[in-house]
């Protein structure tokens, strides 16, 4: 199979895209040859079999150059390929498609967006399937769709060692993902805020890892570091920024409970990679509901509800030793039944192998 992938960036160092590079190697183990058009090339060790066309952005090429180098390389290799892999943006998909449709090249999207908006079904129409994580992940009744599950490095992201991090004198709660209010990082520190100034719980302390990749999320960063600040929470909430994928697994080993507050959109990637590691999490998404077993009460708390989410920290506090131990495994064989990044891979090349075959 010769296949295209067209994605946004190609770069061990980046802390939200980072992931994609070990798609990519596992994907050439599948594959005769891969050729990647992305707009941003950084770190990467490039297996033999690929070959990566950057569109400039790394170097400050305008949009116009970046479109044209982008039509230069599809005209060089689509005669050469079997099928057209778009990652994550639908755009991708309506840009291939006057070269693509005409030569009969098959075309895959993998999408997983909250909310579907018209490049996304417009893309739907175009493309032969679309991958997506879960049913939640992509809401938009199409019989193209195919749900795969998350592509999570299991064994990369461990749990730790026994007794590695023993030497940690607070509990340490993680969030990872991009500070955007659909991630809901205000309901986060409302609930800190009651768990240490109304409960008096001052051994604890909050890592947040992430940033606001738009300007206009900027505004809702402010607001929460300003809420933090206004409640005397400096010491206890504690902005790390962004950290490369890859850097991540240290934390998720230090940590004892990882938090998300975001209802949509399935299973979130940072959720799952904090699961494989073991890592008991509390979040709000029904998505294991019917995988949580006896845990589901306990951890599962209300969409923006602070009081809630704060109850369900003091509870996890108050599990046994054996309590913590079973859902820790609990989660980890979640993820290594659904979610693994070697099983999402054969799927795909299924569904590249197949669509080649009509």
């Amino acid at each position: 199979m010769k296949l295209l992938i067209i994605t946004q960036k190609i770069d061990l160092q980046d802390d939200l895209l980072g992931f994609f590079c070990g798609w990519l190697d596992k994907l050439a183990e599948k594959n005769e040859r891969i050729y990647v058009i992305c707009s941003w090339q950084g770190q990467y060790y490039i297996p033999k079999n690929v070959e990566i066309l950057s569109l400039g952005k790394e170097k400050g090429y305008s949009k116009i150059r970046r479109l044209w180098n982008f039509y230069v390389y599809l005209f060089k290799v689509i005669r050469k390929i079997d099928v057209i892999f778009a990652h994550m943006c639908p755009i991708y998909v309506m840009a291939c498609a006057p070269l693509a449709k005409p030569l009969k090249k098959k075309m895959i999207l993998w999408c997983a967006h909250v909310k579907i908006g018209l490049k996304a079904k417009i893309a739907e129409k175009l493309v032969d399937k679309i991958l997506t994580v879960s049913n939640d992940s992509f809401v938009y009744e199409s019989e193209k769709v195919i749900t795969t599950g998350h592509g999570i490095d299991t064994s990369f992201f461990v749990p730790a060692e026994n007794d590695k991090y023993k030497h940690k004198k607070k509990f340490q709660i993680l969030s990872i993902g991009r500070i955007s209010p659909v991630k809901d990082y205000l309901t986060l520190v409302k609930a800190i805020d009651i768990l240490i100034n109304k409960r008096k719980i001052r051994n604890i302390e909050v890592l947040i890892i992430g940033s606001p990749p738009l300007a206009s999320q900027k505004a809702y960063f402010e607001k929460i570091k300003n809420f933090v600040h206004k409640k005397g929470l400096d010491n206890y909430v504690k902005f790390l920024g962004e950290i490369s994928n890859k850097d991540t697994l240290k934390y998720y080993q230090q940590a004892d409970i990882f938090v998300n507050m975001q209802r949509e959109g399935g299973a979130g990637k940072s959720v799952l990679e904090a699961m494989a590691c073991g890592l008991p999490v509390i979040l709000c998404t029904n998505t294991f509901d019917n995988l949580l077993s006896s845990f589901k009460d306990e951890v599962i708390f209300e969409e923006k509800n602070s009081q809630e989410l704060a109850e369900k920290i003091l509870n996890y506090l108050n599990f046994s030793d054996a309590r913590r131990n079973d859902y820790s495994n609990l989660l980890r064989n979640i993820v290594i039944k659904n979610h693994d990044l070697d099983n999402l891979i054969s799927q795909m090349v299924n569904v590249f192998n197949q669509s080649c075959c009509k």
